[in-house]
């Protein structure tokens, strides 16, 4: 992919570049003297789009930097941001959302540091799924359709702009729909007995609710917000502030990862996603997945976008500046290391 982001601020290039040479020969004699990898807690939940970190523990990448990953399991993105703030926790991830602005405007030592999944126009990896029965009895083959229908969404401070841009398509609105708030597992089966008449699903569950022939995609998110920045990787003050040199060690690691995982679905790639999703292979090799920037540059202009409609939504009361949310140092830093490694 490109790295327009960042060509936008020349001033940090010239700088990591100066300083490049110095933290390439710092990092080596570090490495020299160093006997045993450096413990580095890791946020997880079984999804695809942890994958490059997934293929960055197979394949040795977090041990080529001299880096003993432990994956810390949970249960949501969201949990994390308290951790990670408190340093319980080094690398974590979040989507873009209202819980992770408010928690930078109250002070928490959060950047964004890279990429972690984007909603691109030629993949179905998010969508608004409806009953099939419904679509087939032409009850409900638009969105305009879904008005007054019970549908099952995620936190609307946290997906609220997703699902209002979609919407707007059939001139509706959150306030024109009957929102129902369920776990992600339990829709399948709401669907399935008709307790609900839609939902949001990513995949693996796009592609599952369509092999049981439960419901058909009714919208493609990504057609309503393309590019949109759904989630990314985190930093919190371990590798902000107290050791960014090991914040530069995880992205070469985890970019290197990235590479690999956009390579697609080849034998290696399909084993690995296998081992750390439990998902049917079968189920693997048909599933969109999420699109992550080689480089790990991320959009900015979504994230702020999505800002300014959570505070007119009155879902936070301060906006954070750029300086205050992202920090792309880190992916740059790994960009010229990887470059210069794959050149040599």
């Amino acid at each position: 992919m490109g790295s327009k982001q960042f060509k936008r601020k020349p001033e940090l290039l010239r700088l990591l570049s100066i300083s490049l040479a110095f933290f390439f020969i710092l990092g080596t004699i570090s490495h020299g003297i160093a006997k045993e990898p450096v413990p580095l807690k890791v946020s997880l939940l079984p999804y695809i789009s942890y994958a490059p970190i997934f293929i960055a523990l197979e394949e040795g990448y977090f041990a080529e930097q001299e880096l003993k990953v432990e994956l810390i399991r949970f249960r949501g993105g969201g949990q994390t941001i308290p951790v990670l703030a408190r340093g319980d926790l080094d690398v974590g991830s979040d989507i873009t959302g209202s819980n992770l602005f408010s928690a930078i405007a109250r002070g928490l030592k959060l950047k964004i540091v890279a990429d972690k999944g984007h909603l691109d126009a030629g993949c179905n990896y998010h969508a608004m799924m409806v009953r099939k029965d419904l679509y087939d009895n032409g009850k409900v083959r638009n969105v305009e359709q879904l008005r007054g229908r019970k549908i099952a969404l995620e936190s609307i401070p946290s997906m609220g702009y997703v699902y209002e841009k979609m919407l707007s398509k059939g001139n509706l609105t959150l306030n024109d729909i009957e929102i129902v708030r369920m776990p992600i597992p339990a829709r399948v089966e709401a669907l399935a007995t008709g307790a609900i008449d839609a939902a949001s699903a990513a995949e693996p569950m796009v592609t599952q609710l369509k092999t049981l022939r439960y419901a058909v995609t009714l919208a493609k998110f990504e057609d309503s917000v393309p590019n949109y920045q759904l989630a990314s990787i985190l930093f919190g003050p371990n590798l902000i502030e107290r050791n960014p040199n090991l914040g530069r060690r995880f992205m070469i690691a985890y970019l290197k990862g990235v590479r690999q995982y956009n390579k697609g679905k080849t034998d290696r790639n399909i084993e690995i996603f296998q081992k750390y999703t439990m998902l049917d292979t079968n189920i693997l090799k048909k599933i969109c997945l999420p699109s992550i920037y080689t480089d790990g540059h991320v959009n900015r202009k979504s994230i702020f976008t999505c800002q300014d409609w959570a505070y007119k939504k009155g879902f936070i009361d301060t906006k954070v500046t750029e300086d205050q949310l992202i920090d792309m140092s880190f992916a740059v830093y790994a960009n010229m290391i990887l470059e210069r490694t794959e050149r040599n």
